[in-house]
């Protein structure tokens, strides 16, 4: 897979996960509300933040590993090796 469609593919299942992010977190608000003010279910709201924080999870490691990617492709353009590449990237994220 060229370096341009991996990371069309990891900005787009990031911005996915993203918008199931916050879908689920107003959800998870109504579920709230609806628990705390007309005696809803407890279990809808738990259910709403879980998948809310789950998909949070996700949305940002599909965005670490586009910023990997394009970080490491652009150390090797500008002459790194890919040993080096992921080294420096290493570095980077272990901060």
């Amino acid at each position: 897979m060229k370096t341009s469609t991996k990371l069309r593919v990891l900005k787009a299942v990031s911005g996915l996960f993203s918008w199931g992010w916050i879908i689920a977190a107003l959800i998870g608000v109504y579920c709230l509300v609806t628990a705390i003010g007309f005696k809803g279910s407890w279990v809808n709201v738990f259910i709403a933040f879980g998948i809310s924080g789950i998909s949070k999870w996700f949305a940002r490691g599909f965005g670490k590993s586009q910023k990997r990617v394009a970080f490491e492709t652009e150390m090797i353009f500008r002459g790194m090796t890919p040993e080096h590449a992921a080294d420096a990237v290493a570095r980077l994220l272990d901060r």
